[in-house]
């Protein structure tokens, strides 16, 4: 059963040496609980299991026996098609959604990762009004180069302190701007001590892939997408590796009280952008920018692999959307493997 519905683009690399040993693998990290990854995309089995604790069985297989029912696990898939137009008979093309007002934020720390990036932006049908932080002037200089480069206009180019990485731009530095604003886009070159750097490179091009595109179709198809449904709260990537709260929820409780939000129990399962990067609307985020977070909020470099609030702000960016209304929406681009 398991073996003819586990997507390839969700497998883990190192289970791909043997192909039936899929499900097998893929039963072991649930019965072990490591190495948690979901089968397929739009389904999160740790959300199922939560709500059906009577379970004896594996949470994908009780999912398919119950003829795959609808409920809090599975959340609207989009993958990279084309954009939503209608053509009328005059032979012209008429959009079949409303314009809105679209926004950009992208840091750029590592500003030598952000050539092909601002090429695709420069080469998209949408042109949201882009808003870029750096941390130093070595780095404006670069940046405003590749601008020029690709004839890109920029609304704001700031040096920012190198702190809050990229969200300390964002909630602080921008916060006035990116207010103004029905959507806003955040995305950020991404680098890690932690991690093997074809680990990282994979997570780039995979994080790109779905919230940019190739010549900036994803980001093309998104922003028609969130145009034409005023209740889609927030869009990234459907990321196959399961999260938690880690060290985080003490600090993520602590923020959803002061914003009178529900807190939801600590060991359980929810989807959020790990990473850090997504298309959201200003509304659905809004509780965040009403914390008025200050730089000196935000702890100084270097920063610990886990547990500060940075790390809290990156899961609530999953559960404030719905908590204020919306709906996610998750992108699935085929062939991108995380």
């Amino acid at each position: 059963m398991l073996a003819k519905v586990l997507n390839p683009d969700y497998v883990s690399r190192l289970w791909l040496e043997n192909r039936h040993g899929w499900s097998r693998r893929y039963l072991e990290s649930w019965r072990t609980g490591l190495e948690l990854r979901k089968p397929f995309p739009g389904f999160h089995p740790g959300i199922y299991r939560d709500h059906h604790p009577e379970l004896q069985d594996d949470p994908t297989i009780a999912f398919l026996k119950a003829g795959r029912p609808n409920g809090p696990w599975l959340t609207e898939v989009m993958g990279e098609i084309g954009a939503e137009w209608l053509k009328v008979k005059s032979g012209k093309v008429a959009k079949k959604y409303p314009e809105t007002r679209a926004a950009l934020h992208l840091h750029l720390y590592y500003p030598e990762q952000a050539d092909v990036l601002i090429r695709d932006l420069g080469a998209a049908r949408h042109q949201p009004d882009l808003f870029i932080s750096v941390t130093s002037e070595e780095g404006s200089v670069l940046v405003k180069s590749l601008l020029e480069k690709y004839r890109v206009k920029c609304r704001e180019l700031t040096v920012f302190p190198n702190r809050g990485r990229d969200l300390g731009p964002f909630l602080t530095g921008f916060r006035e701007s990116l207010l103004n604003y029905e959507i806003v886009g955040h995305f950020h070159t991404k680098g890690s001590k932690h991690a093997p750097p074809d680990f990282v490179k994979r997570w780039n091009a995979f994080l790109s892939g779905n919230l940019i595109g190739r010549r900036g179709q994803m980001m093309d198809t998104i922003l028609d997408k969130m145009a034409a449904d005023s209740g889609i709260g927030i869009v990234y990537p459907d990321d196959p590796m399961i999260w938690g709260w880690f060290e985080n929820y003490s600090m993520g409780k602590t923020l959803l009280e002061k914003l009178g939000l529900a807190i939801p129990q600590e060991n359980t399962f929810f989807n959020y952008p790990a990473g850090s990067m997504f298309w959201g609307r200003t509304a659905a985020l809004k509780p965040l920018f009403n914390l008025r977070l200050r730089w000196e909020d935000y702890p100084e470099e270097p920063i610990s692999q886990d547990a500060t609030i940075l790390h809290s702000i990156e899961r609530l960016f999953g559960i404030i959307p719905e908590q204020t209304g919306y709906r996610t929406l998750l992108t699935h681009i085929s062939g991108l493997i995380r």
